[in-house]
């Protein structure tokens, strides 16, 4: 952040009638009780909910990709990305075109490895098991037998020369890892899959960060069949994506309320 610590600190203690020993804790400790401050004053009447989408990515992400976000102006889009319920199509393209023209000048932007998800199942899908990915496909109102493959290769992707989304068995979440990416549920996968058929027609460089990123986000502004919830675990990914950190589950389901993991939901 472009603010010292002893203006952080100043700015602290105009707001709060008890102040901590700021001797004695850190650089970040500070920031983190500045940054709360901030977000107190963006909602006057004390409203500031902890279940807030806004809120929980920026209390909980690491401060140096929100700090690095806030440098380059971008911070500002996505805080307006995460507290919309709704974008039409113009809108969204106008909303994302800034990372997209950021990644062509940043590197970090414009890495094109992979993120999240590592540490789901590695395995060929059974029959059983693609019967249960073709009624969640068709409950999502995405017609299997238009866009979906399964077992081609051994990960779930969009294949982009194809025009369909290869499934494998990682599109079920893990039963062990502790991780958000890795415990989203196989609707989640698919939305964010379908997403990517969704923004790669509009020029997105393809497994970017800023496409994954986007891909995620399109799925939860999409006419998909999701809920509530879903739609704001969706947007979670997004920042996953764009960050290539994560997030524990039980932090978001903590604050955002529980999806059910369930393949079947």
């Amino acid at each position: 952040m472009n603010v010292s610590r002893d203006e952080m600190i100043k700015a602290i203690k105009t707001q709060d009638s008890f102040t901590p020993s700021f001797d004695f804790m850190s650089d970040s400790e500070v920031e983190k009780m500045y940054r709360k401050k901030l977000l107190t004053e963006d909602n006057p009447a004390g409203n500031t909910r902890s279940d807030d989408l806004w809120n929980v990515i920026f209390n909980y992400a690491d401060s140096r990709d929100i700090g690095f976000l806030e440098s380059i102006g971008a911070l500002g889009y996505l805080k307006q990305i995460l507290s919309a319920d709704k974008f039409n199509e113009e809108d969204f393209l106008n909303i994302i075109e800034p990372f997209d023209n950021l990644s062509y000048d940043l590197d970090y932007f414009n890495e094109f490895y992979l993120f999240g998800g590592e540490n789901r199942p590695k395995r060929e899908l059974s029959l059983d098991d693609i019967s249960i990915i073709k009624k969640i496909s068709k409950d999502l109102g995405i017609p299997p037998e238009k866009y979906l493959i399964f077992n081609n290769f051994p990960y779930t992707a969009y294949a982009v020369r194809m025009g369909v989304i290869n499934v494998y068995g990682d599109i079920f979440p893990s039963e062990t890892s502790l991780f958000f990416t890795d415990k989203v549920s196989a609707r989640i996968v698919l939305a964010h899959e379908w997403g990517h058929v969704r923004v790669l027609r509009f020029g997105f460089r393809e497994d970017s960060r800023v496409e994954e990123f986007a891909a995620s986000l399109s799925a939860s502004f999409s006419g998909l069949k999701l809920s509530k919830t879903e739609r704001r675990y969706l947007k979670v990914h997004a920042v996953c994506k764009l960050f290539r950190r994560d997030f524990k589950m039980s932090l978001i389901e903590s604050k955002l309320g529980r999806c059910d993991r369930n393949v079947e939901n």
